[in-house]
């Protein structure tokens, strides 16, 4: 009768043994620690770029995307796909309308991803995409002729107030980000200057060298040649960071409402998990950091930004405000 008994409690002991882990695996799945972020990635990850292949935008992210898997959990590959098409809109939609599974992402300017609808461009705006890392940003600096009659910012300053209107300056076209950023300090500072559209930075730059207009705002790097053999001198930063040590930056000068640089980062359709999110950004913050990138950044003479998640998404909200003030003032679309 006592074996008997033993083995009947030894029997519901195995069977409660046997529930109890099967519940506890449910219970698992539903803690979110089985979830499909676990394994990810279980694929190749697709990055979208809206441009044709060569550009910057375009060997930026190819170079990065060479040395990210080694930064990702599982051993996949990386792959890069070129979908130009309506100054980049077209791909971009692409990745608005993809799975946010992960396994499609975007890299692409801020001024495409998150400002295009205010121009009447684009169907999405900046909320139907998730930023994930801002990986590059190029300061834009307002330069002048080296024989112009201002040496420094309060110069500049002082005679474009008591001279509103006459000082013309070149970007690379209507709506461009060098655009924008002058007019939202435009209305900041409350000053009246003109805009004169070229086709690229190097025609606006070509403009200056040859006489042509009062100033030029472009990427510090794109002028640094010009400024050191004294053909050319910066007079300020519009944006938030500093290519020229010794140049002012607005922002530090009392001017809140001005854009952040021009940047390019990389961006997954709404709705992506946070746990993918994170997984996605810590694999590309230390492939900014891999020798191969350093080096591809610094022959370009430029710096990588980094800036991610919660802070990324904050600054594109910033922008978007700041040019709805302008399109509001000023007809730029």
């Amino acid at each position: 009768m006592k074996k008997i008994l033993f083995l009947t409690v030894l029997s519901l002991i195995l069977i409660l043994g046997a529930c109890s882990g099967s519940n506890s695996g449910d219970a698992k799945d539903a803690s979110g620690s089985n979830d499909d972020a676990t394994n990810y990635p279980e694929e190749n990850i697709n990055i979208v770029v809206p441009f044709s292949p060569g550009g910057t935008t375009d060997n930026t992210i190819r170079k990065i995307a060479s040395v990210l898997p080694d930064y990702l959990p599982n051993d996949v590959s990386i792959v890069v796909e070129n979908k130009p098409g309506g100054t980049g809109v077209i791909g971009t939609q692409e990745v608005v309308d993809a799975d946010p599974d992960g396994y499609t992402l975007l890299y692409d300017p801020v001024i495409i991803a998150g400002l295009q609808d205010l121009f009447d461009k684009a169907d999405y705006n900046y909320e139907d995409l998730d930023p994930i890392i801002n990986v590059q940003a190029s300061q834009s600096v307002m330069l002048v002729d080296a024989d112009a009659p201002w040496d420094s910012f309060d110069e500049w300053l002082e005679y474009v107030k008591d001279n509103p209107g006459e000082f013309q300056y070149g970007t690379p076209g209507v709506g461009s980000s060098q655009h924008l950023a002058m007019e939202a300090f435009n209305i900041d500072a409350g000053l009246e200057t003109k805009m004169i559209p070229f086709e690229g930075n190097s025609d606006s730059l070509t403009a200056l060298l040859g006489g042509n207009i009062d100033g030029v705002i472009i990427q510090g790097h794109e002028a640094s040649e010009h400024v050191e053999d004294g053909s050319i001198k910066p007079l300020f930063h519009l944006g938030d960071g500093k290519y020229f040590s010794d140049v002012p930056v607005l922002k530090d000068e009392g001017y809140e409402n001005v854009l952040s640089d021009p940047s390019s980062g990389l961006f997954a359709p709404k709705g992506l998990s946070e746990e993918k999110k994170e997984i996605i950004y810590n694999a590309f913050s230390e492939a900014l950091k891999d020798p191969e990138v350093v080096e591809f950044f610094e022959d370009l003479d430029l710096e990588p930004e980094g800036t991610g998640l919660g802070d990324f998404e904050q600054s594109i909200e910033e922008q978007y405000d700041i040019v709805e003030k302008v399109l509001e003032e000023v007809d730029v679309k």
